[in-house]
Formats: structure tokens, C-alpha cells, sequence
């Protein structure tokens, strides 16, 4: 070997030794810098990535939408749990090499799932003796595929965590924690997977917080809790999203990837142009949900949906029934989708009781697609300017764009080119009834404000109002999960609008996702429930007590004369024919003195007392002392349950009968020759009882509560009165209209006198408003009302109405009106409530129904029972 080779050689060396050593490091540099997305188990449903853990918790605490949500159990419970590990990062930061933290959410077994949490560690600080002297807790281990599985009792609850070169990952689940450590020896995962990397890579660097979602899985996840699944498991994979945290909204942007293979329903809108949404115009202001697509090209959509079906193995049965509806009917529904411009979709109207799904597609001409689908109709209505049909495919939507709007709708009509769909003829008639009254989305306040969050034009438009639909989705938890998902409403009324917008943009799904807080949202008027009886109202619906639930039973007769018992929820307890009209007023009655409650009331020819059962009580019905044409009076004098029931006969006499229906004795009335006009009326002066025997003229009399004159008024001319019943006020005062429209006043010692007040006529209606610094004399001429002192007689205010007023009363400290065009108004003090006016037939009656101190207003319109609860 020659002298330079042996110099050559120790250079050789030690380049090779650098080389092996620069190599080595690399790799362990290689090694330090994994991904914790890459071990994250590809099960996983959603992944948050937060940047600065500190920034970000302190941003949430701030956030309005945020402090609503946490009144949700799952989500306060994740809450502590970030503040925890804030708090940990922030107390051992020189264990910690980051303030990142990867959050991801796992099904695990069948009907599991839970989070698992992936953090940065100091490798060279962080030991097993270094947690367990800041935990201070025992710490156990096992053994897993080589990799050591510890665990801890923290509060009652067992952690599991491991380690992996500079990652820490925890969860509560150990399942989830050995799905971690074989994901980590298997060459799969996340960041290999095409369609997570396409939306990975679009996502900001310089966004705080980056959300991922598998739409797919996430649904599964959900089902864990639902009693009836999504169905559509098949919606979309991944989509990667920048969060933007602000103080009255969470706003998160982002790409998800389409595949041109179509394996799942949002890839149809591959190369479709976005279009507007603008069925927010016909739904109606208590829309709850709104599922909406937009296209260019339908006959591409029909297409594309099919291919999906032919790949779920459901197309051949779909096929078979599509042939047989176009065998019969004559309709071909590839033509059929040509007639159909740009949007078709879904919504839910929500009330406590009823959720109704409807669906819809809008025409480029409603009057060509309604004469392209005669054949599937086979019954038509009209009401209120629309006609109603019935179709004979209650499943047109789901047949032309997918199973996803699957319904039974087997009624619809047409509304500015919209054919809305809907489950019955009375939800059609709801949804015409709300347009006309401009009752819609689209002049909601609230929507109003959130809107500009909206694109102008997308693929796919999911609203979803998270105070009117958090109601309907508890009631579908499974009863187990259900504290899980426990949260007042109340709470998250302010939480009016919840988003997910996606559109086709260059092989990719551009989304946006928006959680909006309206701080100033205020509602007046919230939808409970309605029901249609057998026929429309003849009585106003009346208030009796049921002792079973302390709450009040609502009690409706129709025009069949069945008189239905309603509970708060909108449910139909029992129903019972009755011969006739009731007459009056339905009350509350305690017969046998055991605080369990009887309802009474008489018609023209019986007495009746039904229990909360809707049983006849022994004895009853019996047959009145004489045919009547007046209600009942119900009298307890001293509160002693020793009840009086007052008939007033045809033959103008006064019946005075007890709880049994005999008659009292002692009872010293003598019947006089003026017509009685009104059911007699009970009020207390001090110590002394009267009884109003109210007729048409100045000569009428107070009694006594034996029947025997108290106090007469005697005129030396006779004043003629309206028919109105008379007024009383807190000092025992009596109020009425004269014929020649003056206010007549009489006092419990027998005078009188007549006072002018110009614009009071007989048509008027007159009412006392006793206030507690002053009262009130309201009364209504045309379509004015006026307010005037009591005292002095002097005009207050005045409210001057856009139709001729039907009727005015007082419940509370509020003025309800009606006006001869069916409308309902509210107002307290000269204000009018929001959200009014209501459509009304004029049959209606207020109380608090469920003890909760908010008013019902229990209102018949079209024949159907409507019950709206005052919000404030």
C-alpha cells in the first residue's frame, strides 16, 4: 500500500464516521419532529389542533356563544378538561416542548366513544417519576405490543397515557390508547391517506386553532346516541378547517376533497356551479332546520345520484318503484328533473309538540311543472288563494335527489315557483298562513343579522336554529346519555344560528361552518304546539285546575259538540260527546272536599261534572230546574268549598242549587219582571257580599247571598243599556254603556250617575285596569283605543289600530285585542309585543297553563288550537 493511500484512509474514516453520525442525528431529528396526527388512530371523527392552548382557552372564556354552550354537560365537562391541561402546560412548561394540543375524537366497540388528548413533551425532562410527584397520585402500568400503558386515578376517574419518541397521548379509554400504539407500527395512517392529505394541506399555518372533520364518522359517532340514526351515513370524508374565535360567533373555513368516483353524496356537485338559496323566503320564522342544495345542472344530479345508489346496492329496488309510479302515472322523472331550476332541499318547522319536515324543489315555471305532474295528482283544495294537492308520490324529493330527503309528504303546493311538500293539508295550510302574514325566515330579526355570515351562493346550505332544534334532537338521545345532552333552553336562546356551507371549487369542497351569538336576541313569542280537533271551536277554550299534575287542563268544545281535555304538552287527554253548546264558563269544583278537582258546566237543558278523567260524576248530568239560555254562576262565599251554582231560568227566575244539584234552602230571591241578561257575578265590599243581577236598564238590583235586594237603583228616568256585561271596579263600583252613549256609574248605595266621554259610543267595549298606582278605564271606538284615568276621567293615551277593533280585555298588566280581520295584538303598556300580530278566528282565552309565570295565549285559527307562551 503506497504512502498516499495511507494518508487517504484516516480521511476516508472520518468522513464516514461524520457522514454515520450526521446520518444518526438526522434521524433522530426525523424522529423528534413526528406529527401526532400521524399515531391518531384513522378511526378518529374529528381533530382539533390548537396552537397555543393558553391563547385559545382564554379566547373561549371570553366568547358570549361559548359560556351558552357550556350549560351542555358533555361540552362543560371537555371544557375542564381544557382548562386542566392549560393549567398543567402552564405549571411545568419545562416539561412541555409546545403549548400545542391535538384533541380527537374516537368510536371504539360498538356503542363507545371518547376523546384522546396528544401533547409535546421535554423528552430529556419529562419521566414517569416526574408526573408522579407532580400528580402525587400512585401510578400504574401494563404492557401492550412492547409499549408500556400507564394509568392513574385522577378525581374518581381513570386515565390512560403512553409514550411515543416526544409525544404524550391520554384518554380515558385504554382501548383507544392500544388503538394509538397499533397505529403507530402501521405505515397507514392519516397523513397517508389521500383524501385527509388533500384537505390537510390547505389548511393556514398561521391559524390558531384547525378543526378536521370526517363527516362520515362523525355521524356514525352521533348514532351512539340517538334512538333513530342518521340514516345517511354516506354524506362526505374529511374537511380541514381554520377556526376563527370571535366574540359573538365561531367561524371555521376550509377545503375538503371530492372524489370523482362518487362514494359519497356531496361529491354529485362535482362541476356543479353554486347557485342561491333562497327558500328562506317561503319557510316560516319558527324554521328550525333548513337542509338546502343548489345546482346548475339537475339532469347531472339525477345522474350522479343514481351512480351513488347503483355503488350502495340500492338502485335496483329504487329503479322497480320508480318504473312502477311512471308506468301508472305517466311521468317520467328524467324529464321531470329538467323542469327544476337550481335549488331543492328540506326544512322543519319546530314547536314543542310538533316538528314537521318538509320538502321542496323550485320550477323555472310552476305553471308548465304543474301541468308536467297531473298525473300524480289526485286531489286538489283551495285555501286562502293556493291550491293544496295531494300527490301520489309522497317520496318525489327523495326519488330525484337522493334518500337523504327521504319523508312521506304526500301533500304541496306552490309558492313563488316553490313546490313546498309537506306531511298533511294543515301543514300546508301552516306554511300559506305564515307567508301571507309575511311570517317568514326572511324578515326574522335574528336571521336578518346572522345572514351576511351566509355565502351568497353555495353547493350545500345547512341551517339549523340551535334553540329550536335542541328540543327535537334530546328528545331522540337514548335515555342513558340524556344528562350527557341535559341543557335549558332558555340558556342558548341567544344561540340563533348555526351553519355548514359547502361549494364545488376546482376538485375540492370549499366549506365554511358559523356558530352565531345574537347578544341583543330577544323572543316575545315562542310556538309550543297545535293540534286540530274534529271540528272548529264553538266555546273559547276555558282553564280548569288538574290536581293529578298541579297544572291547568285546557278544555275546548267543537262545533260536533265534543268537548276535548288538552294537558300543557298538547296532548289530548280524553274527549266526550256532549248533547249541545256549553253555556259560559267552565270551572273548577271540589265536590267532595279531598282537593282532587271536578270541571262544571251547563248547557241549555243539563248540569254537568266530569272529573280529570273525562268520567261523569255519580248524579250527573242532571237535568236543570229549567231550560236556560245564560252559564252558570259558581259561588264559594267564604272560601269553604260549600258551593252555590246560580241558574238563571227562561222564566227570568234565579235557581240557587248545591253541589248535588238540589236547591238551597233558604234561598228568599222573588222574581222580578225585567229580562235577566247575564250570568250573575259575586264581589266583595269590605264585609258585605253582593250579587249582580245585571238587565238592560237602570232598574236593576244588588242581592244578598240569600237572594233578598241589597241595594236597588232605582232612576226616576229609566237608562237603557247596551247588552255589554257591566264592569266592576275594586271599590264595588259598577261600569256600563247607556243607549245614548254615555259611561254609566253606579255605587253600592244606590246612585248613579252619566258621564260623556265623546268618543265612547255603543259598539264600545269597556274594561278596568287596576293598576297599582292608578287604575285605568279602557274602552274602543272603531279602530281606536282609548286609556283613561279612572278618577278624573281624563285620556291617558290613545292606540290607534289599522282595523276595526272586535274585542279588548285585560289579563295582567296585558291588553289583548282583536280586530275584525282575524288579528290577534298584544300590548303592554301602549307597546306592542314583538311577533305580533296572530292570526286568530277570534276564539281564545290566556293564562299560565304550567306554573312556569309565563302567559299562555291559547288561540283557535282554521280551526286549529294553537298555544303560544309569552317570553316576557
Amino acid at each position: 500500500m503506497n504512502k498516499n493511500m495511507l494518508q487517504i484512509i484516516p480521511a476516508i474514516i472520518l468522513i464516514s464516521i461524520i457522514i454515520i453520525i450526521g446520518y444518526n442525528t438526522y434521524k433522530d431529528a426525523v424522529k423528534k419532529d413526528i406529527n401526532p396526527i400521524s399515531i391518531i388512530p384513522i378511526n378518529s371523527a374529528l381533530i382539533l389542533e390548537i396552537k397555543n392552548l393558553n391563547k385559545t382557552t382564554n379566547n373561549l372564556t371570553e366568547n358570549n356563544a361559548w359560556k351558552k354552550l357550556l350549560h351542555l354537560n358533555s361540552l362543560s365537562n371537555f371544557n375542564k378538561n381544557l382548562t386542566q391541561i392549560k393549567d398543567l402546560y402552564s405549571n411545568y412548561e419545562d416539561l412541555f416542548s409546545s403549548n400545542k394540543l391535538f384533541i380527537s375524537l374516537h368510536k371504539y366497540g360498538s356503542n363507545n366513544n371518547n376523546l384522546l388528548f396528544l401533547g409535546k413533551i421535554n423528552k430529556l425532562k419529562f419521566n414517569i417519576e416526574n408526573i408522579s410527584s407532580v400528580i402525587q397520585n400512585e401510578i400504574n402500568e401494563s404492557n401492550y405490543d412492547s409499549k408500556k400503558i400507564y394509568n392513574i386515578n385522577l378525581q374518581d376517574i381513570i386515565y390512560f397515557f403512553a409514550f411515543h419518541e416526544d409525544i404524550i397521548f391520554f384518554s380515558k379509554s385504554k382501548m383507544i390508547i392500544e388503538d394509538v400504539i397499533k397505529q403507530i407500527s402501521n405505515n397507514e395512517n392519516l397523513l397517508t391517506q389521500n383524501n385527509f392529505q388533500a384537505s390537510y394541506q390547505t389548511v393556514s399555518k398561521a391559524s390558531d386553532v384547525n378543526l378536521f372533520l370526517n363527516i362520515n364518522s362523525l355521524i356514525n359517532t352521533l348514532n351512539i346516541y340517538l334512538k333513530e340514526d342518521f340514516q345517511n351515513t354516506h354524506l362526505s370524508g374529511w374537511i380541514a378547517n381554520d377556526v376563527k374565535i370571535k366574540n359573538n360567533a365561531f367561524i371555521s373555513n376550509g377545503y375538503g376533497s371530492i372524489n370523482k368516483k362518487i362514494e359519497n353524496y356531496l361529491d354529485i356537485f362535482n362541476n356543479q356551479i353554486t347557485e342561491e338559496i333562497n327558500i328562506m323566503d317561503i319557510a316560516p320564522k319558527n324554521t328550525s332546520a333548513i337542509f338546502s342544495i343548489g345546482f346548475d345542472n339537475p339532469k347531472n344530479i339525477y345522474k350522479s345520484k343514481n351512480t351513488l345508489l347503483q355503488k350502495q346496492g340500492k338502485f335496483w329496488s329504487w329503479n322497480k318503484n320508480i318504473k312502477k309510479l311512471q308506468d301508472s302515472t305517466y311521468t317520467n322523472y328524467v324529464d321531470l328533473i329538467k323542469e327544476i331550476e337550481k335549488e331543492a332541499g328540506a326544512f322543519f318547522t319546530y314547536s314543542s309538540k310538533n316538528t314537521n319536515k318538509y320538502t321542496y324543489f323550485k320550477a323555472i315555471n310552476s305553471i308548465t311543472t304543474s301541468s308536467f305532474i297531473q298525473n300524480l295528482i289526485y286531489n286538489k283544495s283551495n285555501y286562502r288563494g293556493y291550491v293544496i294537492n295531494q300527490c301520489k308520490d309522497p317520496n318525489l324529493i327523495n326519488n330525484l335527489f337522493g334518500e337523504i330527503f327521504s319523508s312521506t309528504n304526500s301533500y304541496f303546493t306552490v309558492i313563488e315557483d316553490y313546490f313546498i311538500f309537506g306531511p298533511s293539508k294543515l301543514s300546508i295550510q301552516y306554511i300559506i298562513d305564515n307567508y301571507n302574514a309575511k311570517n317568514t325566515l326572511k324578515n326574522s330579526d335574528s336571521f336578518k343579522k346572522f345572514r351576511p355570515y351566509l355565502s351568497s351562493k353555495s353547493n350545500l346550505t345547512l341551517y339549523i336554529n340551535p334553540s329550536k332544534a335542541i328540543t327535537q334532537f334530546t328528545k331522540n338521545i337514548k335515555v342513558k346519555y340524556r344528562d350527557e345532552f341535559k341543557i335549558n333552553t332558555d340558556s342558548i336562546s341567544k344561540l340563533t344560528s348555526f351553519s355548514i356551507q359547502a361549494s364545488s371549487r376546482n376538485n375540492l369542497l370549499l366549506n365554511n361552518i358559523n356558530l352565531f351569538y345574537d347578544e341583543k336576541f330577544k323572543q316575545a313569542l315562542k310556538e309550543e304546539w297545535f293540534i286540530q280537533l274534529d271540528s272548529s271551536l264553538i266555546i273559547e277554550p276555558q282553564f280548569v285546575y288538574n290536581h293529578f299534575t298541579k297544572e291547568k287542563m285546557i278544555l275546548a268544545q267543537t262545533k260536533k259538540h265534543t268537548l276535548y281535555a288538552i294537558n300543557s304538552k298538547g296532548e289530548i287527554i280524553w274527549k266526550k260527546p256532549i248533547g249541545s253548546k256549553i253555556l259560559g264558563e267552565i270551572n273548577s269544583i271540589d265536590i267532595y272536599k279531598n282537593n282532587k278537582y271536578q270541571c262544571i258546566f251547563n248547557t241549555n237543558e243539563y248540569l254537568y261534572v266530569i272529573d280529570r278523567n273525562g268520567d261523569f260524576v255519580t248524579g250527573f248530568p242532571k237535568k236543570l230546574p229549567y231550560i236556560t239560555k245564560l252559564g252558570h254562576s259558581l259561588f264559594d262565599y267564604n272560601k269553604s268549598k260549600r258551593y252555590r251554582i246560580m241558574i238563571i231560568g227562561e222564566d227570568n227566575h234565579i235557581y240557587n242549587i248545591d253541589h248535588k244539584g238540589k236547591k238551597v234552602k233558604g234561598w228568599k230571591y222573588k222574581k222580578a219582571n225585567q229580562k235577566i241578561t247575564q250570568s250573575l257575578s259575586h264581589y266583595k265590599v269590605k264585609d258585605k257580599d253582593y250579587i249582580l243581577k245585571q238587565t238592560n236598564s237602570s232598574n236593576f238590583q244588588l242581592l244578598a247571598i240569600n237572594g233578598s235586594k241589597r241595594v236597588n237603583f232605582n232612576s226616576k228616568n229609566i237608562i237603557n243599556f247596551t247588552s255589554e256585561k257591566m264592569v266592576i271596579d275594586k271599590n264595588g263600583n259598577l261600569y256600563t254603556i247607556t243607549k245614548e252613549n254615555k259611561l254609566w256609574k253606579g255605587f253600592i248605595n244606590g246612585s248613579s250617575n252619566e258621564i260623556s266621554l265623546p268618543k265612547l259610543d255603543t259598539n264600545s267595549k269597556i274594561i278596568i285596569n287596576n293598576l297599582n298606582n292608578e287604575s285605568q278605564l279602557i274602552f274602543n271606538n272603531k279602530k281606536t283605543i282609548y286609556v283613561y284615568n279612572h278618577d278624573s276621567f281624563e285620556e291617558i293615551y290613545s292606540v290607534e289600530m289599522e282595523d276595526i277593533i272586535e274585542d279588548i280585555r285585560i289579563v295582567k298588566d296585558l291588553l289583548i285585542v282583536t280586530t275584525v280581520n282575524n288579528k290577534l295584538f298584544v300590548f303592554k303598556n301602549e307597546i306592542l309585543l314583538k311577533d305580533f300580530p296572530l292570526r286568530t278566528d277570534g276564539i281564545l282565552n290566556i293564562s299560565d297553563i304550567n306554573n312556569n309565570n309565563k302567559m299562555n295565549i291559547i288561540n283557535t285559527e282554521n280551526g286549529c288550537l294553537y298555544n303560544y307562551e309569552l317570553l316576557n
